[in-house]
């Protein structure tokens, strides 16, 4: 392969790795820190020993985590490729996030309410980011005025 090629594809692969990553570092993060304040806005955290309760926000994590590592690169590379890679990861890593409280705290059907809402969430919010950072359509050129 030519050395362009090569380094192309190793930039590519660097992307999404890098973006697997960030997404799998924000959405743990994220899911952890509101299902944290959920617990304790809800008084919560009296119901539980500190070991349970640990191992509830790491539950939570995990999840949040895995969705950022498939969800980041899968929605950064099909529809926000325009999109600024902090509103990009940002955004629909707390959409995904919130996906996973509504999903837990309503306790919706296992394993469908939790696997398809961040889903949904982050996909709508990477289409309204689509939607803003789209192309704008420039004049025309070539066509007179018609005077």
């Amino acid at each position: 392969m030519p050395r362009s090629r090569t380094s192309a594809i190793a930039r590519t692969i660097a992307v999404v790795a890098l973006l697997g990553l960030a997404g799998g570092v924000l959405g743990g993060v994220l899911t952890g820190v509101l299902f944290s304040g959920i617990v304790f806005v809800n008084g919560g955290w009296h119901d539980f020993s500190l070991r349970t309760l640990g191992s509830i926000i790491a539950f939570a994590s995990g999840f949040g985590a895995a969705y950022g590592v498939v969800l980041g690169p899968l929605l950064g590379w099909t529809l926000m490729r325009r999109v600024p890679l902090g509103r990009a990861i940002g955004e629909t890593a707390l959409l995904a996030a919130c996906g996973v409280e509504i999903a837990m705290v309503n306790v919706l059907p296992m394993p469908f309410g939790v696997l398809w809402l961040p889903v949904v969430l982050a996909g709508a919010g990477a289409l309204r980011l689509r939607y803003v950072y789209r192309e704008k359509a420039g004049p025309v050129v070539g066509l007179s005025s018609g005077h």
